[in-house]
């Protein structure tokens, strides 16, 4: 089953200049790309080259850009300024999209220009777009069509036109008997808060509960997590509690998946005995993507992944499985070096969920092995503060009760 999201796109992401976080600049550059192969095909200069290129950039950008689909607001404010305001269309949207064609025929000179069935609007371009569709309607007399797009209207106008938004839309594939979660038209008031951010305590505790449900229901299950459904600092966070050993059980491996559809490697989780701080162990404090944030610099000794290297137009899977190969043999460099001494990497997080989830599957694996190794999340809290998110493993209990 699928479904097309409308997704709000942020402004600043529409032009070349400034440059924004390192963790959006996919989405930036993809829209720079798509702007200039539609300048080159108004010209009609290798119109089928150009048509092939924006089927394809086009295409990847709607990937990148489903990736921040946030359909509730919860997930809005758990992403901070990282996820895009976005809505569901219903079956009679998708019907009267399968109806253009039959419009251009009738009069296409109406509709020329006005971004009728195109998956990607730039902000100037909404107004004109949104008005297109209600006049659709009307001109194919699909009353049924009226009231989907009335919310879709709604949306446009106030969501999307007041910020200064332009509108991506992405095809998202759900598991056959699953539905969206959506209650968003409009959304909440947030702060843009930079990159990488920790979701205020209030939104944290209600996602958080819902997030642990889902890991309980996939171990009893077998079903698969999609991580594009929470921020980072979430899966963290939560995923941390299951790291423990039952007694008298067996590990398990839970399924994870994206919200493009891709599925990655398994999750180990119930893998790992708790141990206590060592005082001698080696502290590397270390971000996760370079992000070319002059914020970092003072607290870090080096950038664990290369944002230009981790290809984020493939499917999600693939990105994660490449930061999977790249930490497991970076770590395995450390654990040589290391002189026989435990290792503490603090993670200072930059967003981007396969990186974090393919570090801390490679971090897992290799404290499986032997307890070399320990893993504390560093999360952005403003310019001055980060929060340290649970040990990975747990640390051991005291005889006080205290780590």
């Amino acid at each position: 089953m699928s479904q097309i999201l409308t997704c709000a796109v942020p402004g600043p992401l529409w032009t070349a200049r400034p440059r924004v976080t390192d963790d959006l600049d996919v989405i930036q550059d993809l829209i720079q790309d798509l702007q200039a192969i539609e300048r080159r095909a108004a010209k009609t200069i290798g119109a089928d080259q150009e048509r092939a290129r924006h089927e394809d950039c086009c295409d990847a950008l709607e990937r990148a850009v489903l990736v921040r689909a946030a359909t509730t607001s919860a997930q809005i404010h758990a992403g901070g300024g990282q996820r895009f305001a976005a809505m569901a269309n219903g079956r009679d949207y998708v019907e009267l999209l399968a109806r253009l064609p039959e419009a251009r025929r009738l009069d296409g000179r109406r509709w020329a220009g006005r971004r009728l069935g195109a998956t990607v609007v730039p902000p100037g371009e909404v107004a004109a777009h949104a008005d297109a569709y209600a006049e659709l309607v009307h001109a194919l007399g699909r009353k049924s069509a009226i009231a989907a797009l009335e919310q879709r209207t709604r949306f446009l106008r106030e969501v999307v036109l007041p910020a200064g938004h332009g509108v991506v839309e992405s095809h998202l594939f759900l598991p056959h008997g699953h539905a969206l979660d959506e209650d968003l038209v409009r959304p909440p008031e947030h702060e843009n808060r930079g990159f990488g951010e920790a979701p205020s305590p209030r939104v944290r505790g209600s996602v958080e509960d819902t997030f642990r449900e889902r890991v309980r229901h996939a171990i009893a299950t077998g079903a698969s997590l999609n991580m594009n459904q929470q921020n980072h600092v979430i899966i963290t966070r939560v995923l941390a509690e299951f790291l423990e050993k039952a007694p008298g059980s067996s590990p398990v491996w839970v399924r994870v998946a994206y919200g493009d559809g891709s599925e990655a490697a398994p999750f180990p989780l119930q893998c790992l005995s708790t141990r206590p701080a060592d005082a001698d162990e080696v502290v590397l404090p270390i971000a996760l993507m370079s992000m070319r944030h002059l914020l970092l610099d003072p607290h870090v000794v080096q950038n664990w992944l290369r944002n230009r290297e981790v290809d984020q137009s493939k499917d999600l899977a693939a990105s994660d499985a490449y930061c999977h190969r790249v930490s497991r043999e970076k770590l395995d460099a450390i654990h040589r070096a290391r002189d026989g001494r435990r290792v503490v990497i603090k993670m200072y997080h930059t967003g981007f969920e396969p990186a974090v989830v393919g570090f801390y599957r490679a971090a897992v694996e290799a404290m499986v092995t032997e307890p070399w190794l320990r893993v504390v999340p560093q999360y952005f809290v403003d310019e001055q503060t980060f929060e340290e998110g649970p040990s990975w493993p747990p640390l051991a209990r005291t005889l006080s009760g205290e780590d």
